[in-house]
């Protein structure tokens, strides 16, 4: 029997690594994993590379997107109305889950700002990273993550919602972190009304580095309580 396996996607400026503090918990939970790098060089880039991780699952998959994964997850794990091979449900990590016509302000977090748009690049500095990412995590974590940041074309980070979000198709969770600079708790609340359910949890916006361990643990109630993950 082929077990239920869960895709981590990462959201802005980071890539896989961003996960190597919570694998750890997800094995010791005993929670089948795997990670994508998203390559940030088109929207479309980014929507295959999810893809192709999900077509490389040998069974079911719940796909979690963190903070701009959430728009990428949200056109990767559907097609044409329909969920996107053996997706079976999604989880937004104080994540973007809006849809086309949908008005969300994201201006109440101070760490918005903070982030720079140029004409071609976005990029955000390290001293602003610490506060508006990393807030709540170890010194020891927060440079090892920043010193992995990069930078991503503008056009990818600003790109609009997809027009038929694949949370329309398949059963979603939201877990909103309460304490996050980047995308405010009303924004992250308003979003969340988009899910079949809400989790709540105690973090600044990088919980898979401030509290692994509670995270993992979430995160397998979550799976559990899925019936279409069993």
């Amino acid at each position: 029997m082929t077990q239920h396996r869960l895709l981590l996607v990462h959201g802005a400026f980071h890539g896989a690594w961003c996960w190597d503090r919570l694998r750890p918990e997800l094995d010791r939970l005993d929670i089948s994993h795997e990670t994508v790098e998203l390559p940030f060089t088109s929207t479309d880039d980014d929507v295959t590379a999810v893809r192709n991780a999900i077509d490389n699952s040998d069974g079911s998959i719940s796909v979690l997107g963190h903070s701009f994964g959430g728009a990428v997850i949200s056109a990767a794990a559907s097609e044409g109305g329909r969920p996107y091979g053996a997706t079976r449900s999604l989880i937004f990590l104080t994540a973007f889950m809006t849809a086309p016509a949908q008005h969300i302000d994201f201006s109440g977090a101070p760490g918005m700002a903070d982030i720079e748009l140029g004409e071609d690049t976005a990029s955000i500095h390290p001293n602003a990273a610490r506060s508006a990412f990393y807030h709540r995590c170890s010194v020891q974590d927060t440079d090892w993550a920043i010193a992995q940041l990069r930078p991503m074309p503008t056009s990818v980070l600003l790109a609009p919602p997809d027009p038929m979000p694949a949370w329309q198709v398949l059963p979603s969770t939201y877990i909103v972190c309460t304490d996050d600079r980047i995308l405010s708790l009303s924004a992250q609340e308003q979003m969340a009304q988009n899910a079949d359910r809400t989790r709540r949890i105690d973090s600044d916006h990088s919980p898979f580095l401030s509290c692994p361990g509670t995270l993992g643990e979430m995160l397998r109630e979550i799976i559990t309580d899925d019936p279409t993950s069993a």
